[in-house]
């Protein structure tokens, strides 16, 4: 539960902050809003681009064979069943 708050919390600071960074405006002025969503969808990729680069440094430091993959799918359904 804390978690999923978390990973929320983070996820509304990231995107105000995205928004503060491309100057969302408060006002509706259409000619200026199509430019503004552009630079946010650019930064939108830079970013989940930057976490995929994180993401490819950690994930070869956690090993999976296909045999500890069956043993840890055994122990969940172990679990399920008590």
């Amino acid at each position: 539960m804390f978690t999923r708050k978390a990973s929320f919390g983070l996820g509304g600071f990231i995107a105000g902050v995205s928004m503060d960074i491309v100057k969302f405006p408060t006002q509706q002025n259409q000619n200026r809003l199509n430019g503004i969503l552009i630079n946010m969808g650019l930064l939108m990729g830079a970013i989940v681009f930057v976490l995929c680069l994180i993401a490819g440094f950690f994930l070869p430091g956690y090993p999976v064979t296909h045999e500890i993959h069956a043993r840890t799918i055994e122990a969940l359904y172990a679990r399920r069943a008590i």
